[in-house]
């Protein structure tokens, strides 16, 4: 989800004054997050009040929102920075030198706005991550936008490596979706088919994620009467099932790349939630969800079940496709800080967990370079959790503040960096 997108969801949900009614206690000093302390050899302390909690949970007072709303939309001005900003870390590869993950992803970029009818078209780009070459760009139709609200509202992928699915939004808040087909050394190379969906205003969209066979779409997204999760045909765009918990009026997560994720069997319906841990309107901790592709339609509580209750330091979770393990992304933030501080002492890492036990696995990598804040996302993962592609976007200090989105493979401790074109949503993989 692009930062304009998040922070449209954040007010939505702020001008809601919405609540959650789900306590979950999850102590800092819990066995997991002893372990990884423990295991890292340094401290991993509670990070209080931090800029994507906020834009998480989003159950603090209005005023206050208002000034992280602020902060969100400086980001967005400076989310494509040229150049950008400085960063202490070697640079990547511009093609990664790691097997066993998907060639192909995809982004989407919201193209400009006419003058008259503010009318703005969404072109997602396909790349080769061996070659860094773009394999081919499709153009939707342009609709109706919101001016400084990017219309692309996510990507997801399907396990073929060919079918990515592309959520649009308008500027009255109706969602449609496109599938893009690519054929790699054919004479049309892509083609864009708009989905029989209908087009619906969700009220906040959570997040969406096409299944491993490409034949079902998973929808996640919350309004004042709670928190729904829909499942659509692609085909013929019927609603297969719809589950709605009343009492999650507001369940944050990371955005259609990583809210939402099927199970490699095609069976199960992963998402994350967020959940307060009683200590104060600015600590929450996130949980993964699971819930059975084929249950009953009815209530989205009762149907599904906890796979992980994550430590307090996590703000991205993906399960793995075989339903194994689950990755957490974790984040730092100095939004006080006068000098620039090294943000490995306090780990921002992307981490594997049983999901069997909740023990901690392993750290896949660890960012090392100073920042005032920065926020690791979970994008894709192998079965084995050994190969996790992540987002790592970083705020530097300055004058103005420079903002870096970096994206690459995260395995053995290294992280292999790509090069990606401009985008507003994805990268789907």
């Amino acid at each position: 989800m692009s930062a304009e997108a998040r922070v449209r969801t954040a007010t939505e949900a702020a001008a809601a004054s919405v609540r959650q009614i789900r306590p979950l206690a999850l102590p800092d000093a819990s066995a997991v997050s002893a372990e990884l302390r423990g295991q890292q050899g340094r401290k991993l302390p509670r990070i209080s009040v931090t800029l994507g909690r906020l834009k998480e949970t989003w159950i603090i007072p209005l005023g206050a929102a208002a000034v992280v709303v602020a902060l969100a939309l400086t980001l967005v001005i400076l989310r494509n920075p040229a150049p950008q900003g400085p960063t202490t870390e070697q640079p990547g590869t511009a093609a990664p030198a790691v097997t066993g993950i998907p060639r192909y992803y995809a982004v989407a970029h919201q193209g400009k706005i006419s003058h008259i009818g503010q009318l703005a078209a969404i072109n997602l780009t396909v790349v080769d991550v061996y070659t860094s070459k773009t394999l081919a760009t499709v153009t939707l139709p342009a609709t109706n936008v919101t001016v400084g609200i990017s219309s692309a509202i996510g990507v997801s992928a399907a396990a073929d490596d060919r079918s990515f699915v592309v959520g649009r939004r308008d500027q009255w808040g109706d969602v449609d979706y496109f599938l893009v087909h690519i054929a790699p050394g054919t004479k049309q190379v892509a083609t864009v088919t708009r989905l029989p969906i209908p087009e619906t205003s969700p009220g906040v969209l959570l997040g969406f994620a096409v299944s491993p066979d490409g034949k079902e779409l998973a929808v996640l997204s919350v309004r004042g009467n709670g928190t729904t999760l829909r499942i659509y045909s692609v085909t013929s765009g019927a609603t297969l099932r719809t589950w709605t918990a009343e009492g999650w009026q507001y369940q944050g997560n990371r955005g259609p790349a990583t809210g939402v994720s099927w199970t490699a069997d095609n069976l199960q319906v992963a998402f994350s939630t967020v959940v307060p841990t009683g200590q104060g309107p600015s600590y929450s901790s996130l949980e993964e969800m699971v819930i059975g592709e084929a249950e009953p339609s009815g209530d989205l509580a009762a149907a599904s079940r906890v796979a992980f209750e994550a430590p307090s330091t996590c703000t991205s979770l993906l399960l793995t496709p075989d339903g194994g393990t689950v990755v957490c992304g974790t984040q730092v933030n100095y939004p006080a800080s006068n000098t620039p501080v090294a943000c490995a002492e306090n780990a921002p890492a992307f981490v594997a967990y049983s999901v069997a036990t909740g023990r901690f696995l392993r750290v896949l990598y660890q960012f090392t370079g100073s920042c005032v804040w920065t926020e690791n996302i979970v994008l894709w993962s192998d079965d084995s959790a050994r190969h996790v592609i992540g987002e790592s976007q970083t705020t530097f200090q300055g004058n103005p503040p420079q903002f870096s989105v970096r994206l690459g493979v995260a395995a053995a401790g290294e992280f292999a960096k790509f090069q990606t074109p401009v985008f507003d949503s994805g990268p789907a993989f």
